[in-house]
């Protein structure tokens, strides 16, 4: 709230001004109101008065939310989700089909599929717990499940959730040799 001010004030006719400060405090429509007035007088008789009104509203409290959880806000990833496609059934920590950044995002889903459109692979969480694409088949068909997959080009379809749930879609291809 301000602080009422001290005014000077300056006068051809005397040298002499006064000048008087009073502060009235009222309600007006469920509001607080405060008037800071200012009166000028000179020893000639001449007044003036100044006013300065100040509403002080009320406002509401924010109103937590009720039921449910809800989404964190400020932290929607903004960085596009990097595919490192080529994968080597050699032995190594990083020879998987990687995807970059994942911390923001839920629900890792993919299907990997042969040329012919054979599903050779899939994951309900990829990504997590140490489950990865490193060209070996995890689906009965046309290869044995945990049989290395042959060289070549395959597809993948890869699902995935941001932090406010949104669905998102990245489709490509990767070599596996």
């Amino acid at each position: 709230m301000p602080t009422q001010e001290t005014l000077s004030a300056t006068d051809n006719c005397s040298e002499k001004v006064q000048v008087i400060k009073r502060q009235e405090e009222r309600q007006e429509k469920g509001n607080k109101v405060i008037i800071y007035k200012w009166e000028a007088s000179d020893e000639c008789g001449n007044k003036v008065l100044h006013e300065q009104k100040v509403t002080i509203r009320k406002t509401s409290q924010p109103t937590p939310p009720t039921g449910g959880v809800q989404p964190p806000t400020g932290t929607e990833p903004t960085q596009e989700i990097i595919v490192y496609n080529g994968v080597s059934t050699e032995s190594g920590s990083e020879n998987y089909l990687k995807f970059e950044p994942i911390e923001n995002y839920k629900n890792l889903q993919i299907e990997i599929f042969n040329e012919l459109g054979q599903k050779v692979y899939e994951s309900k969480s990829y990504q997590k717990n140490g489950e990865v694409f490193r060209g070996y088949a995890n689906v009965k068909g046309v290869f044995r499940k945990g049989k290395r997959l042959p060289t070549g080009t395959y597809f993948y379809v890869f699902k995935y959730q941001n932090i406010t749930g949104e669905s998102n879609t990245k489709q490509g291809y990767l070599y596996v040799r």
